[in-house]
């Protein structure tokens, strides 16, 4: 059975931008089609795209993972302003000073690093992965969950939604090294000094499959196994019901 969705949307001032849909899950489903997306700052839009988000994908919903200071640098655009429920929940990502221990200044950061630090911000956002993916869950319409590039808190947001819905993993890790195309694009609009030719050199650039293993691995040998930490975001089980209420294809 293939892994891969057509799961790409054809904006091209967002090239992270895809559906959460199409990923097998639980009891042989899938899930649904234009009910979640995941994407990069809509603010790296230009008008027509950010305006096709609500006009073309029909999103009601905006869940934006960013801090403070990152919102207030790039807003949501203009032509989602009005149009959309705005969501804002800023998650911890001050990378441990363990982590930049392993940063070798001459390669930047390894796969493995990038997913130890998956790990580290999993454990100290569990509030704020609760409020996503009630957000989310609770959406009037389509959604779309981003952060600054679309791979790092929205990876960990996705990998959550679809670990609720029974999602294998080696479909959470698709879904997530589906950013590490894009990433040659997105890094050096995100970041202007930054140039494609960078983002071959260091890991924290890119989404590599071996970060989210990484990530999936240490909740496995933390607790046992990846879903457990479903209790630990969402103790009553109520947001992962209505995930799968939301998410999932109807028999």
């Amino acid at each position: 059975m293939s892994l891969m969705t057509d799961a790409a949307i054809a904006l091209a001032s967002l090239p992270n931008l895809r559906d959460l849909g199409g990923w097998p899950a639980e009891n042989g489903s899938r899930t649904r089609h234009g009910v979640v997306y995941r994407s990069e700052a809509p603010a790296l839009a230009d008008p027509d795209d950010a305006a096709a988000l609500v006009d073309v994908l029909g999103v009601t919903d905006v869940v934006d993972l960013r801090l403070a200071e990152e919102t207030a640098h790039r807003p949501l655009p203009g032509p989602l302003r009005d149009r959309v429920r705005y969501h804002h929940v800023p998650f911890a990502v001050e990378v441990p000073p363990h982590e930049l221990e392993q940063v070798d200044m001459g390669n930047g950061l390894t796969a493995a690093a990038l997913g130890r630090f998956y790990l580290w911000m999993a454990e100290r956002n569990r509030e704020a992965l609760h409020e996503a993916l009630t957000r989310l869950a609770q959406a009037d319409g389509p959604a779309l969950v981003h952060c600054a590039v679309g791979k790092d808190r929205t990876g960990l947001t996705a990998a959550t939604a679809l670990l609720a819905v029974g999602a294998p993993e080696d479909a959470i890790v698709a879904d997530y090294a589906s950013s590490d195309a894009p990433m040659r694009a997105v890094m050096p609009r995100h970041d202007p000094a930054l140039g494609p030719e960078d983002v071959p050199h260091d890991a924290g650039l890119q989404a590599p499959a071996e970060a989210m293993r990484v990530l999936l691995d240490g909740l496995r040998e933390r607790l046992g196994d990846p879903r457990a930490y479903l209790h630990e975001v969402d103790p009553r089980g109520s947001v992962r019901a209505a995930l799968r209420q939301r998410l999932l294809e109807r028999a």
